[in-house]
């Protein structure tokens, strides 16, 4: 067992790199629809389409947070250990 991988052979750095990275699209996703939020505040349509957008991002983020926790050995499948 090396230092980068715990007692399951679960590779940590490549399984955090590749959680980070799935995070960073909804994440800036969602900065941009807070932008465009912001632009068109007087447009109570638009704004609900939005939220539901943020509602959409907020869930995929919170799914790959579970997936981190409950299951991180999921990730090995697409991770590949040194």
């Amino acid at each position: 067992m090396t230092a980068s991988m715990d007692e399951r052979g679960i590779p940590w750095p490549q399984v955090v790199n590749k959680a980070v990275h799935d995070m960073r699209t909804p994440l800036s996703a969602m900065k941009t629809t807070l932008e465009v939020m912001r632009l068109s505040k007087d447009d109570p349509e638009k704004a609900a389409k939005l939220i539901a957008m943020l509602e959409r991002q907020t869930n995929e983020i919170s799914g790959l947070m579970h997936r981190l926790v409950e299951d991180p050995g999921s990730y090995i499948g697409t991770v590949t250990a040194e």
